[in-house]
């Protein structure tokens, strides 16, 4: 019952393997001891079992004991893979990398009692029994994301580490924070002060505010590199920029003051792309993201600018990616960002078709793709009455029943595969979105807006194709794990919820 769905399980109807007072985690190489730390404090707090942490070499194992292994070797397929394999005496679990260990050891923990992710010592307790089995497991694609976006709606530093443990179990590993845009500016730019000091306030009637200091935003980082999830920080430029403009207005020209955006949607105001200061501010501003930012990627937003001329838009945009490359990153955009005429190491987004503008050049000539299509992974799109915006129909089955292999663009009925010929080769992965308009109350609308869409999304990003049924039976089990996490989801009619 484990989501999302391996690629090869097979159980081999021994007796089970069990945890006991006995059991330690062991590994052979130094370099796991962090992810191995993670799994001894999740097995401490809800057993009450003291789980050491020991390293030592395989050859001096003595056999009988109750321990779980852990060890980095060679397996065929991305660094992410890992073969899991339990009997009565031991679960040795072997990545390719220490990342390929932290995705079996979700596994593992899937296979456990609900209890498992319990905030303290169960009691009763039941018998922490995994089933006698082999799993031998890989992710279909590279990229497997979340996008946050405080700066509509502010998450404090707690709501986003919950939500990184949350897409870590269903073996997530990137988290894009959208930092920026008309409503509220969410990092401490220090040689921009200002930025925070007025733009944080801002926000969406109704919707939290505030900023992540760099050192919050440091914290966010590492608290996800430790989980293998790297994380994406955006930069929305040259448009969604009202909360920079109304904290610095020499960047749209200078005149009177611009106020901060309250209401939801897309601001008119963008940044004067034709003055050298709008330059020095991108420049300052990607330099010290980039240093806080250890992973190879920046976002730079790039879509809906409203009112600026196409070729104004394509210079900026060109100038921005000589920007960001000097500081050692790969650039990633939105679509319409393409259209800029940017070499094909600027990776697209893909989010929707802009009333038939998408062309086959945009998606030729090897260009990297994330594919976020609008209607399938955008997660504050409503799936019942009183939940998010515009529809109530975006139900867990919508969210599942796509193929990433073949996306038809639901506001055109064209296939970005067929008609535009984007190859799955190209395809980096993944990414659902959840905009922060209508989270009026942060992290806790947040969590029921995702959950449990994106459990599915995460299965199309991971496992080969299955059927909804299948997957609804495995996230009715994952639903008794999220509640024991105090994760917040919707309990979507269509799967038979096993709850305690």
């Amino acid at each position: 019952m484990i989501v999302p769905a391996p690629v090869r399980y097979t159980e081999s109807g021994g007796p089970p393997y069990e945890l006991s007072p006995r059991t330690r985690i062991v590994l052979d190489d130094p370099a796991l001891h962090t992810t191995a730390s993670l799994l001894a404090e999740r097995l401490r707090v809800s057993t009450g079992f003291p789980i050491p942490v020991v390293t030592q070499p395989v050859s001096t194992r003595l056999a009988g004991t109750d321990d779980v292994e852990l060890m980095i070797g060679e397996l065929t397929g991305p660094a992410e893979a890992y073969l899991l394999t339990a009997g009565p005496r031991r679960v040795t679990i072997t990545g390719a990398s220490a990342a390929g260990v932290l995705r079996g050891i979700q596994t593992l923990l899937q296979m456990l009692p609900p209890a498992v992710f319990a905030g303290s010592a169960v009691q009763p307790a039941p018998r922490w029994t995994v089933p006698s089995c082999r799993i031998a497991d890989h992710p279909r694609f590279a990229h497997r994301g979340l996008m946050l976006d405080p700066a509509r709606s502010f998450l404090g530093v707690p709501e986003v580490k919950r939500l990184v443990d949350a897409l870590v179990l269903v073996k997530g590993n990137r988290l894009h924070l959208h930092l920026t845009d008309d409503q509220g500016w969410r990092i401490e730019i220090r040689s921009w002060p200002n930025l925070t000091a007025h733009g944080g306030t801002g926000a969406v009637a109704g919707c939290p505010s505030g900023f992540y200091t760099q050192d919050d935003y440091a914290e966010i980082v590492r608290y996800a590199a430790d989980r293998h999830v790297l994380v994406v920080p955006e930069i929305d430029v040259p448009g969604h920029t009202t909360a920079a403009v109304s904290s610095y207005p020499e960047l749209h020209g200078g005149g009177p003051p611009i106020p901060l955006m309250t209401t939801d949607g897309v601001g008119t105001v963008a940044l004067d792309v034709e003055r050298e200061v709008t330059y020095a501010f991108l420049d300052d501003v990607i330099r010290e993201v980039a240093a806080l930012t250890p992973g190879p990627y920046l976002h730079i937003g790039g879509d809906e600018v409203v009112g600026m001329p196409e070729e104004q838009y394509a210079a900026f945009l060109r100038r921005a990616r000589r920007i960001v490359a000097s500081y050692g990153k790969t650039m990633i955009g939105w679509t319409p960002v393409p259209k800029a005429g940017l070499d094909a190491g600027v990776v697209h987004q893909y989010w929707a078709d802009r009333a038939g503008e998408t062309t086959q050049e945009w998606f030729a000539g090897g260009r990297p793709v994330l594919l976020s299509p609008t209607f399938r992974t955008y997660l504050d799109y409503g799936f019942a009455p009183g939940y998010g915006i515009k529809y109530t129909d975006r139900t867990t089955r919508a969210a599942y029943e796509w193929d990433p292999a073949d996306v038809i663009d639901e506001t055109t009925g064209r296939s970005l595969h067929r008609e535009f010929g984007l190859t799955e080769a190209q395809t980096q992965g993944v990414e659902a979105a959840i905009w922060g308009e209508t989270m009026r109350r942060g992290g806790p609308d947040v969590e029921t807006a995702v959950w449990p869409r994106l459990a599915a999304i995460m299965e199309k990003a991971w496992s080969p194709a299955g059927d909804f049924d299948d997957f609804a039976s495995r996230m009715a089990a994952l639903g008794a794990r999220l509640r024991a996490m105090g994760i917040r989801f919707w309990p979507d009619p269509e799967i038979a919820w096993d709850l305690p």
